[in-house]
């Protein structure tokens, strides 16, 4: 009987098979998907059906509470799609969110196994981190961004330490938008009781999660 050969799958971020020295996650891998347009839109439609009745800053809040639960670090890729589906309805609900519901058709309509849930990895980085900039030390949330805090950190070094060649306007530009996205960082993870360098439980291939209702007010809290 002939024996069916075994093909190892490739891993998300193992070395892509085309020799290009990237990440298969960030290379091949949507070429190789179904040629398919938006493959996750039906998803997508049916989760603005259902926010177009809640009230959209109290939504928008909650999602973006979300994203700074450590529980959900590994899941940020979905909820900054649902971000973006409330942020896009024109028309302003009145319900109030409730977090079983919210839970409830954020699984079923982005799922785990869904084409925006599979995008999700494990993290990469620390849940919490610190970067040094004019005024102290600031806590910034890193995302799942490969090495995002540290191209930032590098793009600091350069501009602010080895910039003599960038106009002195570009240079005060850049330090008040970089002062205040790293004044807001730190501002959330002070309401969240957040220290710096704090890691995440390992919940990838998990449900979002929406915890209890006195997490939620005080997660929306935190970034309103």
């Amino acid at each position: 009987m002939m024996k069916r050969r075994n093909r190892k799958k490739i891993g998300r971020n193992d070395p892509c098979p085309c020799g290009s020295g990237k990440k298969y996650k960030n290379c091949c891998l949507g070429k190789s998907l179904p040629s398919s347009p938006h493959p996750s839109s039906s998803g997508i439609d049916k989760l603005k059906a259902e926010f177009v009745n809640y009230n959209q800053s109290e939504l928008i809040a909650m999602l973006g509470g979300l994203q700074v639960y450590p529980e959900n670090h590994s899941h940020t890729i979905r909820l900054e799609a649902a971000c973006r589906v409330a942020s896009s309805i024109k028309s302003i609900g009145k319900r109030k969110v409730n977090q079983n519901h919210l839970q409830n058709i954020l699984n079923k309509y982005f799922p785990t196994n869904g084409h925006i849930g599979m995008m999700e990895d494990p993290p990469e980085n620390l849940f919490t981190e610190n970067i040094v900039f004019h005024g102290g030390n600031y806590i910034v949330y890193p995302g799942v961004t490969d090495g995002g805090s540290f191209v930032l950190r590098n793009l600091f070094l350069a501009i602010f330490h080895h910039g003599e060649g960038f106009p002195k306007k570009f240079i005060e530009i850049v330090k008040t938008a970089s002062l205040s996205l790293l004044t807001l960082n730190n501002e959330v993870a002070k309401r969240m009781g957040h220290s710096r360098y704090m890691d995440s439980p390992d919940t990838l291939g998990k449900e979002v999660e929406v915890p209890d209702a006195n997490q939620i007010s005080s997660l929306c809290n935190s970034v309103i």
